[in-house]
């Protein structure tokens, strides 16, 4: 092989490079990420935990319905959500997608909370209404 052969192959694996990055740009949707998350936040502060759980994925594993169980669980345990406040998050693209962490202070009326979701918008567009679900909440608090 000759080297402008390699220098061509080279600059094609490079542009290839930048236009898969260009198209994969978290940071354009970690907003509709933290909107997913105030949606879901609000939907339980007015106790309307089927639309909270409508903000899940909804798979063999982990069908709807479990989440909505929890959901209603988790309200019998801590009580009403008073109040959410965003912390931090991480983004995570992967071969698939991209995956937002978002961690979250939280305060129930029995006891206080940090919450972390687990956002997904896959590459396809299959996904929720914005191509974003729910894939998992970790909630710590001494009430549970």
């Amino acid at each position: 092989m000759r080297i402008k052969d390699l220098a061509s192959y080279r600059a094609g694996a490079v542009l290839l490079c930048a236009m898969l990055l260009g198209c994969s740009q978290p940071g354009n949707t970690v907003g509709g990420a933290e909107q997913l998350a105030d949606n879901y936040y609000q939907a339980l502060k007015n106790k309307d935990f089927d639309k909270a759980a409508a903000e899940f994925a909804d798979t063999p594993g982990e069908p709807r319905a479990a989440w909505l169980d929890r959901l209603r669980d988790y309200n019998s345990k801590l009580g009403d959500l008073q109040s959410y406040q965003f912390i931090d998050k991480e983004v995570d693209t992967v071969f698939t997608g991209t995956r937002y962490i978002l961690r979250y202070k939280t305060q129930y009326s029995k006891f206080p909370a940090t919450e972390m979701l687990i956002v997904f918008e896959g590459v396809s567009s299959y996904q929720g209404e914005n191509g974003m679900q729910i894939q998992g909440v970790v909630v710590k608090s001494k009430g549970l």
